[in-house]
């Protein structure tokens, strides 16, 4: 990340290393952001920029998360359970199930809220009723 905090960028990352870090590890296969590649393990990191309300707001409360002798900013596990959601894709929605499960105590009035407004944005209401399926789906302790 020190290319990006050279230039001040305020940044998150999200897929795959996120997922890795905060879900069940998987290896990334493409991005709708930005895709960088670290060339010594050749692993791809998706970072978000922040072009939208919402991604603003993910990526100025993303916290650093040391990883060895690098650190690297991650989002809140509700905002990128949110982003999972509102993709819409498969691996996203594996992803979601893999988050849900990992972080029980995650805001999901919070997550729902979310995904609720984004759906009616859209007016796809599909993205909240997949969003309610992912989360009848996954047991979560009360």
């Amino acid at each position: 990340m020190t290319a990006l905090e050279s230039v001040d960028a305020q940044v998150v990352l999200v897929g795959g290393v996120a997922m890795a870090l905060l879900g069940r590890p998987r290896f990334p296969r493409r991005s709708r952001v930005l895709l960088l590649r670290h060339e010594t393990s050749q692993i791809d990191i998706d970072v978000i920029l922040g072009g939208l309300p919402f991604e603003g707001s993910a990526v100025a409360s993303g916290q650093l998360r040391s990883l060895g002798s690098f650190s690297v900013r991650l989002p809140q596990v509700e905002d990128l359970m949110i982003m999972k959601a509102i993709a819409q894709r498969p691996q996203g929605l594996l992803d979601l199930e893999g988050l849900l499960a990992t972080h029980t105590k995650g805001d999901l009035s919070r997550v729902r809220q979310s995904v609720a407004e984004f759906s009616v944005a859209a007016t796809m209401p599909s993205l909240l009723e997949e969003f309610d399926r992912v989360v009848a789906h996954v047991e979560r302790p009360r």
